[in-house]
């Protein structure tokens, strides 16, 4: 049974401690009234001017942070994760648009650097066989940094550290229990690979960098070519017999939904550390996991190929682990539509009434109060990316890697 909106508020910031009672009554009442008018502003929420300005005082108090707002209902996420067999926790990074209000200070640069706004990364919770969603187990707010071209060698960027504070934040999972970090090609950073495993989670991350392999003594592949790269090498697998099946391909602006036919290739690699990273980095041992390639062999002339190149931590021994990992990382996009449930249901891109503190307290609040919208959705489709979608990703998120010297 669906909790109607003054009970699910009441659940979620009934433990809420922001020092003081009446701060604590507020942040439940605003709680119920966003989410009984989700798609309405801050005023029209509130209801009376009076209701207002008591609401942009615990926005705008010093002593409310996100963390505060945060915190009942990502450790009822938590809490609700460890009570479960399989978790995904699935994550992806979005840009909120604020450049029709020029007028703004305290923003990022965004898109191609010429907007400016924020960026927000959001972790789910989701349960892969039903696609129940859990709720958010992490949320960070940053602003991407702007550098010069000159610089070069290593550096870390707000945007590349936010999915390793994302695995160390969600936490080790009790004994027995199964978390499974899912992220896309930003997600491709050593660091954050590290962290999962040192906290004994997995990993599955879309394959953006072709990185360096590792190969014991003795293995045949340390002297083939085309095996030296982590990219190279999962293009050059043979396809697995039998691995042939259908997925849906989302529609585009140049196509309409299609079906394709991928193959499947996956073998076991070990990920070195990258090279020229600092000391702290490099030192750490290799990570083992399996490259997994589901790739598009006789698409249509009109159209572009289809190709996923993913890496998983957790073993892939056999056919149906290779199509389940392809089924977890599907789980990505609720991600995705949870972000776009912000922005075109909830619209929290439209308004900066507040100052910048208070605005920003204002969208954890909001934000909090939707997370159970998108586990109420229908499950979303496969949408396979394109080989043109990695360029496009490189060029508009300059900053979201933690090194340019990644081989």
């Amino acid at each position: 049974m669906i909790p109607t909106a003054s009970e699910w508020a009441e659940q979620q910031w009934e433990r809420v401690d922001l020092g003081d009672k009446r701060l604590n009554r507020r942040a439940v009442m605003m709680g119920k009234r966003m989410a009984a008018e989700p798609e309405e502003s801050l005023p029209k929420q509130m209801q009376s001017a009076t209701e207002l300005e008591a609401a942009y005082r615990l926005l705008n108090n010093r002593h409310v942070s996100m963390a505060d707002l945060m915190k009942p209902h990502c450790e009822q996420t938590l809490a609700a994760a460890r009570e479960q067999s399989i978790v995904l926790w699935v994550e992806d990074t979005t840009e909120l648009n604020y450049t029709a209000h020029s007028n703004t200070t305290g923003l990022g640069p965004i898109g191609d650097g010429k907007g400016q706004g924020m960026l927000q990364h959001s972790t789910l919770g989701i349960l892969p066989n039903s696609r129940t969603v859990l709720g958010i187990g992490y949320m960070e707010v940053v602003l991407r940094q702007k550098y010069s071209k000159k610089v070069s060698g290593w550096r870390k960027s707000p945007e590349s550290q936010v999915w390793e504070h994302s695995a160390q934040a969600i936490g080790v999972p009790p004994e027995g229990i199964l978390w499974v970090h899912v992220g896309d090609r930003g997600s491709d950073i050593f660091e954050y690979m590290v962290a999962c495993v040192d906290a004994k989670k997995h990993f599955l991350v879309r394959v953006f960098h072709n990185r360096k392999l590792d190969w014991e003594d003795g293995r045949p592949e340390g002297g083939e070519k085309e095996a030296q790269k982590l990219l190279d090498y999962a293009r050059s697998l043979p396809e697995h017999p039998g691995s042939a099946y259908t997925i849906q391909v989302a529609a585009t602006k140049k196509h309409a939904a299609r079906e394709a036919c991928v193959a499947l290739a996956w073998a076991q690699v070990v990920v070195a550390p990258p090279v020229g990273s600092p000391a702290e980095i490099a030192q750490h041992a290799p990570v083992s996991a399996w490259v997994l390639r589901a790739w598009e062999p006789d698409a249509p002339a009109d159209v572009e190929a289809v190709e996923w190149v993913l890496l998983s931590s957790l073993p892939i021994l056999d056919l149906g682990e290779a199509r389940q990992r392809v089924d977890w990382y599907c789980c990505r996009w609720f991600c995705e539509d949870f972000h776009q449930c912000l922005k075109t249901g909830c619209q929290v891109e439209r308004s900066l009434r507040a100052s910048k503190r208070g605005k920003s307290a204002w969208q954890r609040c909001n934000r909090t109060s939707k997370s159970s919208l998108v586990g109420r959705r229908d499950p979303p489709p496969s949408k396979p990316a394109l080989p043109s979608e990695v360029a496009r990703f490189s060029q508009t998120h300059p900053g979201s890697y933690s090194s340019f010297n990644v081989i």
